[in-house]
């Protein structure tokens, strides 16, 4: 065979690679935060995309499910339950909500004033909505 045909079936065989490469299926409940050369660039719901391999990357995976933290201070036992309502607020609004709400949470222990009204001031902020807040 001539040297074309081989040059021919080797970028065949690239861009096959390439494009199974940058090919995405973000499953049910999930959303996933692209970052393009390190910055945000868009969000991906539930489906089949295409992002541009070495360019594009999934910085975050993020499920839509309801989320819950049970926090023990002193004598009192608090579960908390949570959505997601703006994923990037969620991810870029605080480095880590789970560690960030249960320090609030300990904080409003410590003033007596746990509700979920006081709590929900700063969940706004955080891209997320309080669904549940029992406390023993």
């Amino acid at each position: 065979m001539e040297p074309f045909v081989y040059v021919i079936i080797f970028l065949i065989i690239f861009i096959f690679l390439i494009s199974m490469i940058g090919m995405k299926i973000v499953p049910q409940d999930y959303v996933y935060v692209v970052e393009r050369l390190g910055v945000y660039d868009k969000l991906l719901e539930p489906g089949l995309y295409f992002i541009f391999p070495f360019i594009d990357r999934i910085a975050h995976k993020v499920s839509m499910l309801e989320h819950k933290i049970c926090v023990k201070h002193k004598d009192k036992e608090v579960l908390l339950k949570y959505n997601i309502t703006d994923v990037k607020l969620y991810i870029y609004g605080v480095r880590n909500v789970d560690e960030a709400l249960t320090y609030l949470i300990k904080e409003a222990i410590n003033c007596n004033e746990l509700d979920k009204m006081s709590l929900q001031g700063q969940s706004e902020v955080w891209g997320f909505m309080i669904t549940s807040l029992k406390i023993s």
